[in-house]
């Protein structure tokens, strides 16, 4: 494609043109758009060897924390081998401020957040009408939002965006990927789910890249189709925490190890059960504090509250909320505890309790099994309920001597195994290096 008049290289234009947004939606708000900043003042694409394929994402603008950061690690390294970061946001939200405030080409539909919903089984034929006319809708805006910068593939995070992105990338004539953040459940429960991916996976050609084998196994039969990648993490801030210090001094008792919870605020991440088993075990046990960081469900965390203050021991039990840094947080803490009672898809906490050199106590369920060392970088504990997590808090207990040689062996492990520059390498290489000449 050769250069022209307003245009980068590759004909990529340096500050896109607005598309109509009126004429693609026939009414409502206009797409906003920023130029791309390239960081040191040369544009992305001119750079030496073979360029990289014209890849956008289509994202969810009220992303959680652990869904964002992924695309922004990825995008952080795709800008530093020199390729174009470009965002479509379906509704505005929290992580479509922060993708602007980094300088990248961000696009927005400006739709509401409940546009979102069009995946969830519909209840009745009514429903399911409308709920396609809503996705055909919603596919032709992200392909007008996208139509003059000609891409080569979309890729979106979640399943919730899989069919959308599947339509919408055969109007742009694009390749669709889908980049697996969750598991589909089992049995009669996850029927519907399976049907709904399968349709789309083969339907709409998705290309699948799950996080973990976790993942990927529990798509049925499209699991053949999928890639596993683990999603990159940006581990330096966890690196720069002190390993441990003065749990099992020499010719001294261990102090009292301090558990903390970094998680949203719902019930599948566990934290009831575990709360609870370490009251129990803090009747008859050296215990110091219980952290509880996270934000989420407020019933839950009334319940979580109630049952703390029913227990002479809840003055051990303290409730952070959300934090910016959980690093910092983690300085304070002696074992990360990661107690999900359904299959975490990747389980992105273990990984950077790990990098902070905190042994993790985690359920031997879905995506903890692939990043946890049981016995070695931590325990992982069968059961998902209370009585369960109090047996494992006493193997803890037990194995308290060696929590340093432990926390020193599980910042090797990840280092080894899950360096985010890396693992963004290993997905730009499949998505973005493509066939495209």
């Amino acid at each position: 494609m050769s250069s022209a008049s307003g245009s980068g290289c590759d004909g990529l234009p340096l500050r896109p043109q607005p598309v109509d947004a009126t004429r693609a939606r026939g009414g409502g708000e206009e797409f906003e758009e920023e130029p791309l900043s390239s960081g040191d003042g040369a544009h992305p694409s001119a750079s030496s060897g073979p360029r990289l394929r014209r890849v956008a994402w289509l994202v969810d603008g009220h992303d959680s924390y652990g869904l964002a950061r992924t695309v922004e690690v990825i995008c952080e390294r795709l800008a530093a081998r020199r390729g174009y970061p470009i965002i479509v946001c379906i509704d505005e939200g929290p992580f479509a401020a922060d993708l602007r405030r980094r300088g990248w080409l961000v696009r927005s539909l400006g739709r509401t957040h409940a546009a979102l919903r069009v995946h969830r089984p519909p209840s009745t034929r009514i429903e399911a009408l409308r709920r396609a006319i809503a996705l055909t809708r919603l596919a032709a805006d992200v392909a007008a939002s996208l139509k003059d910068l000609h891409v080569d593939a979309l890729v979106c995070r979640t399943g919730a965006l899989a069919g959308l992105c599947g339509a919408a990338a055969r109007s742009l004539g694009a390749e669709a990927w889908w980049y697996m953040a969750n598991t589909v459940p089992g049995g009669v429960r996850g029927l519907a789910s399976r049907l709904y991916y399968d349709y789309n996976i083969y339907r709409s050609d998705i290309h699948v890249i799950a996080n973990s084998q976790c993942s990927r196994d529990s798509l049925g039969a499209a699991a053949s189709r999928a890639l596993v990648i683990p999603p990159p993490v940006d581990l330096a801030p966890f690196l720069r925490v002190s390993e441990l210090r003065g749990v099992a001094a020499a010719g001294h008792a261990p102090r009292k190890g301090n558990f903390g919870m970094f998680a949203r605020l719902v019930k599948w991440k566990g934290q009831l059960p575990f709360v609870r088993a370490f009251l129990a075990v803090a009747k008859s046990a050296q215990l110091g504090d219980l952290v509880v960081v996270g934000d989420g469900d407020r019933d839950y965390l009334m319940q979580l509250q109630s049952v703390v203050r029913a227990d002479a021991n809840g003055a051990k039990v303290r409730f952070l909320g959300r934090v910016e840094r959980p690093e910092e947080v983690m300085r304070e803490v002696d074992v990360v505890v990661c107690p999900s009672i359904e299959p975490e898809p990747y389980g992105r906490v273990c990984v950077e309790a790990q990098a902070a050199a905190r042994p993790v106590l985690a359920s031997a369920i879905g995506g903890h099994t692939e990043t946890v060392l049981d016995g070695v970088t931590g325990w992982l504990f069968p059961g998902t309920d209370e009585h369960a997590m109090a047996e494992a808090i006493g193997r803890a207990l037990q194995d308290q001597l060696e929590w340093i040689e432990m926390g020193a062996a599980a910042r090797r492990h990840v280092a080894d195994h899950f360096d985010g520059q890396v693992l963004a390498d290993r997905f730009i290489d499949a998505v973005y290096g493509g066939t495209a000449a």
